[in-house]
C-alpha cells in the first residue's frame, strides 16, 4: 500500500470544497434566472402601466403567458374618484382578456383591475394606473416654441458676454494715450 503524501490530503480537500462553492453558486444563479413554469405571468398590458393618455382609450387589452380559461377573466376599471367604469364584455382569446372602454372624460388616475386563471388552474391577478390628460397632446410646434424661449434669453446672455470679453480685452490691448504738449 503506497503511503499519501501528507500535502495531497489539503490539497484534494481544497479542490473540493472550491467545486462545491462553483456548483452553488452556478446553480443559485440559475435558480435565479430560470423562470418557475408553474406561475404564469403577465406579458404586457394596454394602456401601459404608468403610461399618460391624451385621449380614451378603446380597449383594456391584458396579455400572460397561459391560454385563460374563459370564464375566470375578469377586468375592472376605476376612475380617478374611485367610481368604476362599466365596460364591454370580457372577450378571451387564448392568452389575451380585452374588454372595450367607453370614452373616458374625466382627467386622472385611473385604475385597471385583473384576474384570470389558465388553463392549468394558476391565477394571475394585480392591478395597475394610467393617467388621463383632457389637454391636448404637445406638438412639434408646442416643441420647437419651449425651445426658442429658452434659448432666446440663452443667446442674449452669451452675446452679452461676448460683447463685454471683447470691450475689456480691447481696453488692456491699446496703448496708453499718448499726451502732446
Amino acid at each position: 500500500m503506497a503511503a499519501r503524501s501528507p500535502r495531497a490530503t489539503p490539497l484534494r480537500a481544497a479542490a473540493m470544497r472550491g467545486f462545491l462553492v462553483v456548483v452553488i453558486v452556478v446553480s443559485s444563479a440559475l435558480a435565479v434566472i430560470m423562470p418557475v413554469s408553474a406561475h404564469n405571468r403577465v406579458l404586457s398590458t394596454t394602456p401601459g402601466s404608468g403610461v399618460l393618455l391624451y385621449e380614451s382609450p378603446p380597449t383594456v387589452d391584458i396579455v400572460v403567458n397561459a391560454d385563460v380559461a374563459e370564464r375566470s377573466a375578469s377586468l375592472t376599471l376605476a376612475d380617478p374618484s374611485g367610481q368604476v367604469v362599466r365596460l364591454g364584455p370580457v372577450v378571451v382569446d387564448k392568452a389575451r382578456i380585452s374588454a372595450s372602454v367607453p370614452r373616458l372624460t374625466i382627467p386622472g388616475a385611473y385604475q385597471v383591475t385583473y384576474r384570470v386563471t389558465t388553463l392549468d388552474g394558476h391565477p394571475v391577478s394585480a392591478s395597475y394606473f394610467f393617467t388621463l390628460s383632457t389637454s391636448r397632446a404637445p406638438t412639434l410646434v408646442d416643441w420647437v416654441v419651449g425651445i426658442l424661449q429658452g434659448a432666446i434669453p440663452a443667446a442674449a446672455v452669451i452675446f452679452a458676454g461676448v460683447v463685454f470679453w471683447r470691450w475689456r480685452n480691447r481696453r488692456r490691448s491699446s496703448p496708453p494715450p499718448s499726451h502732446v504738449l
